[in-house]
């Protein structure tokens, strides 16, 4: 019954729906963006690019915020049995924080620039191969850390 559902537990599941949504998209971004890379197609580099830093700004820093908004909310709720000492909150904050940082601070950006360099010198210029390579291999890594995140929050280790 909708009734008994309490703000805690409302709270929990958009911070677990915005989770989801974010963790998840950005682990298919990743598998598309190894896809994209070798299709070997300037055009569809930029494309893509270009569709990142879209959804990296427009969906993935969004959502973090809300799945941010949603945890404190549910952390500062009376119905909560959660603290902030637990290790899984403090690694939780700590990798939201820092994939919030790459992704607004490196992996959107550079993904921008990124676009307009490949327009400029398409996709065998050797400065955006590498370019790509560490935009791939920061967004892999930021992705293993979310994963880490999710099963730090399902499995609250150390508990």
């Amino acid at each position: 019954m909708l009734a008994a559902i309490t703000w805690y537990d409302w709270f929990k599941a958009a911070h677990v729906l915005a989770s989801v949504v974010w963790v998840g998209g950005g682990t298919i971004l990743v598998v598309l963006a190894q896809l994209t890379r070798r299709e070997n197609d300037p055009v569809r580099m930029v494309q893509f690019a270009r569709q990142a830093e879209w959804v990296g700004m427009r969906v993935f820093s969004p959502l973090s915020l809300l799945l941010l908004g949603f945890g404190f909310a549910m952390m500062e709720n009376d119905a909560s049995p959660w603290r902030y000492g637990d290790f899984w909150v403090s690694f939780g904050l700590g990798v939201w924080f820092a994939s919030f940082a790459v992704g607004a601070g490196f992996l959107g950006p550079e993904s921008s620039r990124l676009a307009k360099a490949i327009a400029a010198r398409g996709p065998e210029d050797a400065d955006d191969k590498a370019r790509i390579r560490r935009i791939l291999l920061v967004a892999r890594l930021d992705e293993v850390l979310l994963l880490l995140a999710v099963f730090d929050m399902t499995a609250k280790p150390f508990l």
